[in-house]
């Protein structure tokens, strides 16, 4: 059998692995600016038919990177992610942004540097009018909709359940990915992340009309545990993403042996020329 290695494979280990043996490193007091794209998942997972804790549908996630590498071995960095996504139960338009500040800490200053980050920040969720696919998915079942009309909250118990259409809630984030330094000034990174959303701290189930039944809910979104209806405001998110990164200014680096070329430049960065 004729195996071949496909040339784009072969292209990616030269600029990893040169024949050059001068060490690319995240050069010192650089700024870093990152494009990014990935997969966000609320709840952790979304596979068809389950109910998401937070009503929102897994989706892509877009955004950029902006930090200031202090030393080959720290950073930090500010990040704005924007996830277009829908409501799980009936399908309305929904906007996700997630700006956050994070301390990011470089293992080694080699051409291939693994990493690991931790930080917080914000969510933003704005859940529009509109439906994403141009119509209603009709639930047969209890749903949660912001902005369900006054005919589906009739009933024992009510079909719908309305919560605020858009929240702001503090976020905390740590996980840890890989730079694949490509060239001195830039290359590929790889980044996973676990995320904690925390709302206000006081999600509550309210029965506006005293019937005994609860039509909406606030400081938080409504969900079901074993069947039993509960206002939740604490949430576990994932988030997986590939960016390019490049690299602008900063000084020299290390310089090992003192011979006034710095480490990542140096051919003999143990050996004075």
């Amino acid at each position: 059998m004729n195996r071949r290695v496909p040339l784009s494979l072969v292209l990616l280990c030269c600029l990893l692995f040169g024949a050059s043996s001068a060490q690319a490193q995240m050069v010192p007091r650089s700024l870093e600016i990152d494009i990014f794209g990935g997969a966000y998942l609320f709840g952790g997972i979304c596979p068809e038919g389950t109910t998401n804790r937070e009503n929102l549908w897994c989706a892509p996630i877009l955004g950029g990177r902006l930090g200031v590498n202090l030393n080959e071995h720290v950073a930090i960095e500010g990040t704005l992610g924007y996830v277009p996504t829908r409501t799980s139960d009936t399908g309305r338009t929904a906007h996700y942004l997630n700006p956050h500040f994070d301390l990011v800490l470089h293992m080694t200053k080699w051409r291939i540097v693994p990493y690991l980050a931790v930080g917080a920040g914000w969510q933003y969720t704005s859940v529009e009018q509109s439906y994403r696919t141009g119509a209603a998915i009709e639930p047969t079942t209890q749903w949660r909709d912001p902005h369900a009309s006054g005919e589906a909250l009739l009933g024992n118990p009510p079909d719908a359940i309305v919560y605020p259409a858009r929240s702001t809630t503090f976020v905390v984030d740590v996980g840890g990915g890989l730079k694949l330094l490509a060239f001195e000034r830039g290359g590929v990174r790889i980044d996973a992340r676990y995320l904690l959303s925390i709302g206000p701290g006081d999600p509550r189930l309210v029965d506006g009309d005293g019937n005994g039944t609860f039509e909406r809910v606030v400081n938080g979104v409504p969900s079901w545990d074993n069947g039993v209806l509960v206002a939740k405001d604490v949430f576990h998110h994932a988030e997986v993403t590939l960016a390019a990164f490049f690299l602008i200014g900063g000084g020299p680096g290390k310089d090992s042996d003192g011979d006034s070329i710095p480490d990542r430049e140096d051919e003999c960065p143990d050996e004075r020329e």
